[in-house]
C-alpha cells in the first residue's frame, strides 16, 4: 500500500506537504500546480488514507448528537483544481459545528460507484448537481439539502443568485461604456442514473440574453471550458496571445 513518504518521493515534495494538502489545509502556502501533481500521484499510486474522515464528538458532548453526511459529487482531485466547492464544503462543516452537528461523513462521489451508510446518519447534504433519483438510488436516507441545485419540490435547497450576480457585473462593465465583453466559464452537468446531461450555467444563459437584449452578442467572445483552475488560466492565456 502506497504511503505518504511515497508520494512525497515521487511528487519531490516534503512528507508534511502531501499530508498538509490531502487533508486540504488552506493555511498551507502551495503553488496551485504542486498541489495537483500531489492528489495526481497519490491516485496513481493508489493510496488510500488510514483512517475514515469524519467528525466524532467527544465523550463529553454525548452519543446522541446528529450526525451529517456531506456528499460531494466528484473526487478531490476535482476539489482541489476547483476551490469554489472546497470553500462550500468548509463552511458547511463549520456552521454544523456552530449548530451542535457532527459532520460524521464526508463522501466524494466519483460518478457513481459509491453508496452513500444511511444507517450511520440522520441525514445529508449535497454538493452540486445530481438528479434526486441518483440519490435514491445511492441511499435510503429521506433528510436531505442539496446545494447549488435543486432536487425537487419535497427537499430544501440552498441556490445562489447566479443570474441576478451575471447582470449586476455585466451592468457595471455598461456603465463603464464597454459593449464588447467576453465570457470564460465552465462545462456544467446533472448526474443523472442514466449518466451526465449536460446543463448550460445560468451566468452563461443570462450573459448570452443581455448581450443578445442589447444586440452585442458575438459567439467568438465566449470561452467554455471544464470548470478547472488551469482551464480558466489557459482560456484566459489564449485569447490575450
Amino acid at each position: 500500500m502506497a504511503t505518504i513518504k511515497d508520494i512525497a518521493s515521487k511528487a519531490q515534495v516534503s512528507s508534511a506537504t502531501v499530508s498538509r494538502v490531502l487533508n486540504h489545509d488552506m493555511t498551507l502556502q502551495v503553488a496551485e500546480e504542486t498541489r495537483l501533481r500531489i492528489f495526481e500521484v497519490a491516485k496513481e499510486l493508489g493510496y488510500k488514507k488510514t483512517k475514515t474522515r469524519e467528525s466524532k464528538p467527544s465523550a463529553a458532548e454525548g452519543e446522541d448528537k446528529q450526525k451529517i453526511g456531506l456528499v460531494i459529487w466528484g473526487t478531490e482531485q476535482l476539489e482541489a483544481s476547483d476551490p469554489y466547492f472546497m470553500f462550500i464544503r468548509q463552511g458547511i462543516v463549520k456552521e454544523c459545528a456552530k449548530q451542535g452537528l457532527a459532520v460524521g461523513k464526508i463522501i466524494f462521489m466519483d460518478d457513481y460507484d459509491a453508496n452513500i451508510p444511511d444507517q450511520e446518519l440522520d441525514g445529508l447534504i449535497v454538493i452540486g448537481k445530481v438528479h434526486i433519483d441518483l440519490v435514491r438510488k445511492t441511499t435510503g436516507i429521506q433528510h436531505i439539502v442539496s446545494i447549488d441545485y435543486v432536487l425537487d419540490d419535497e427537499h430544501d435547497s440552498v441556490m445562489f443568485d447566479l443570474q441576478k450576480a451575471t447582470r449586476q457585473a455585466m451592468d457595471h462593465l455598461f456603465q463603464l461604456g464597454h459593449q464588447k465583453i467576453g465570457y470564460i466559464g465552465g462545462i456544467s452537468y446533472i448526474r443523472t442514473p442514466e449518466g451526465k446531461v449536460h446543463n448550460m450555467d445560468t451566468r452563461q444563459k443570462e450573459y448570452e440574453t443581455i448581450m443578445k437584449e442589447k444586440g452585442w452578442f458575438n459567439p467568438s467572445y465566449m470561452f467554455v471550458d471544464q470548470w478547472r483552475t488551469e482551464q480558466g488560466y489557459r482560456l484566459m492565456s489564449w485569447r490575450w496571445k
